[in-house]
Order: C-alpha cells, then sequence, then structure tokens
C-alpha cells in the first residue's frame, strides 16, 4: 500500500537526485541541511475520510515503511480519539534518500568515482559534481580519467579534440557525449588553446 503523501515526497526527492545536489551532500554532508517533508495534510485527509482503521495503515505506513525518521504529535483525529500521529518525516543524510528511491548502488558507484577522481584527477571534481548521473549513465568513467589528464598535459592551439592523445581513449569515446568531452576539457587549465 503507498500511503496518501508518498508519491509527492518521492518527487521531491528526485528533484534532489536530479538536479546533483544530492550526490554533493552524499561527499560533503554540510552542503545541506536534513531534507523533511511535512504530512500534516495527508494526516488531515486520512482523517477525513472517518475510518480510524484507515488512519492507523496511513500512519503506520510512515512509521515502517520508509528510510526516513518520523516525527510524530498527539493530536485530535475524529471526534474523540486523540492519538499519536506522523507529520513530518526526515532524510538525515544522503545515504538515507537515496536508498529511499532505490538508487543505493548508485551513491556507491559515484562515491567510488569520487574517490578515484580525488586521486587522480582533483581539477576535475567539479566536472564529477555537475553531470554525476549523466556521467554513470553514457559509461564515461574511467575512461575520463584518461582523457581529463590528457587535457591538463596540455593541447596545442588550435588542435582539435579529436587529435587529442589519451591513453585507451578513442574518437568514439569522446563522441559517445560531447556535452561531458567539452564540458571536461573547459575544467582543464590548458583548455583555452583547443579547437572543437
Amino acid at each position: 500500500m503507498e500511503a496518501a503523501g508518498y508519491a509527492e515526497l518521492r518527487r521531491k526527492l528526485l528533484g534532489l537526485e536530479r538536479s546533483g545536489r544530492l550526490y554533493l551532500w552524499l561527499v560533503d554532508a554540510q552542503a545541506m541541511k536534513p531534507v523533511s517533508f511535512l504530512l500534516n495534510k495527508y494526516c488531515q485527509q486520512a482523517a477525513e475520510q472517518g475510518d480510524l482503521t484507515l488512519l492507523r495503515q496511513w500512519a503506520d505506513f510512515w512509521r515502517k515503511g520508509t528510510h526516513g525518521t518520523v516525527q510524530e504529535v498527539r493530536r485530535d483525529v475524529l471526534p474523540g480519539v486523540r492519538t499519536m500521529v506522523p507529520v513530518r518525516i526526515v532524510f538525515s543524510d544522503a545515504q538515507l534518500v537515496f536508498a529511499e528511491l532505490g538508487e543505493s548502488r548508485r551513491a556507491e558507484a559515484f562515491l567510488l568515482m569520487h574517490r578515484q577522481m580525488q586521486q587522480e584527477l582533483p581539477a576535475a571534481i567539479s566536472w564529477l559534481l555537475d553531470y554525476p548521473r549523466r556521467i554513470q549513465e553514457r559509461g564515461f568513467f574511467p575512461g575520463c580519467l584518461a582523457l581529463g589528464k590528457a587535457f591538463l598535459a596540455g593541447i596545442e592551439p588550435g588542435q582539435y579534440l579529436r587529435e587529442i592523445q589519451a591513453e585507451g581513449v578513442d574518437t568514439k569515446f569522446m563522441e559517445r557525449d560531447m556535452l561531458l568531452t567539452r564540458s571536461l576539457w573547459n575544467t582543464s587549465e590548458s583548455g583555452s588553446g583547443c579547437s572543437e
């Protein structure tokens, strides 16, 4: 059973993931405050149905059916019925949000990419944080490490991207996603001499 309000919660969490903010939070615990979602109006909708069993099922879903922490208060929910009901759900860290979205593996893969990028190509960390989902979905990692290193090693004035020599990376890799290739090139200090 999907409780009233859950679809809206998922939309909010997916928005954080798609915007990239969730990935930044994953590597910097101070990047965001805990994510909270108010349940008041959904509790009221459940109570307005006048069925205490349905209200309890709704409350139980929020207590047990998510990775977040539920905050509850005692309220009059029906005439003569005062009980504890969920009023807010809070996700205290990015891992919990990824788990709620069923994307824990995506989070783990990103953390591995971030660690390797920090060790081998720290100049491109901002690029990784700008395009985390796209880099994963386009299979741009780990090839982007060799490509980024080639960009940082220096590019001759007027040289075309397709002329770049990066170990294990061919022009088809670069053409797979020109937005990622160009944006990675733009992060390198020597990119200004390269033509597209």
